[in-house]
């Protein structure tokens, strides 16, 4: 049985999580993808913000993704919800992508206005972009622009190799639910 070993995030609980199996059912877990795309109507670039949650996330947490970088897309969340089963297969996935290997920041560090700021920006517009992975006790995010510094280009394939998979996974999120009005967004129960 190979350990996995989860990073915990900063200021949630602390240390590092050794578990002998990868998350599985009842976990709660969500992923998240956060960037620019260009409207085919207006050509004007547009922050969106999709992400899936498991089951038991909407469960015990509620429909609420409990992100800051939701803020970065006032306009274009996209929610969908998974079985627990296949978020813990999409997470081993990532994990045997070596998303690990990047280099995280805990997502509450984040700020939403100026991720939102660089997104629409089409200077850095391509560099701007944030995986999320989460649980109910923490959330790290990955982006792009980390490993566009010097020393780590060569983690770039790593990362493009998540995202491709992760954008396949909130694909998914598209086809259930669009939330356009900020007040339409259902409260945490």
């Amino acid at each position: 049985m190979v350990s996995v070993v989860l990073t915990a995030v900063p200021g949630c609980g602390g240390g590092t999580d050794t578990r002998e199996d990868p998350p599985g059912a009842g976990e709660i877990l969500k992923i998240s993808y956060f960037r620019a795309y260009t409207d085919p109507r207006t050509k004007q670039l547009e922050a969106s913000y999709r992400v899936v949650m498991s089951n038991t996330w909407k469960d015990r947490v509620g429909e609420s993704p409990r992100d800051p970088i939701v803020r970065a897309a006032p306009r274009k969340l996209y929610t969908g919800f998974l079985t627990d089963s296949e978020m813990a297969k999409y997470v081993k996935l990532l994990r045997e992508f070596g998303i690990e290997k990047l280099p995280a920041v805990n997502t509450e560090e984040l700020k939403p206005e100026e991720l939102n700021r660089l997104a629409l920006d089409p200077r850095s517009t391509s560099y701007t972009r944030v995986i999320t992975v989460a649980t109910d006790k923490g959330q790290l995010s990955y982006r792009y622009s980390d490993v566009h510094l010097p020393g780590s280009e060569k983690l770039i394939p790593i990362f493009t190799k998540c995202e491709a998979l992760v954008t396949r996974i909130v694909e998914y999120s598209i086809q259930t639910r669009i939330y356009t009005d900020r007040s339409a967004i259902p409260r945490d129960r």
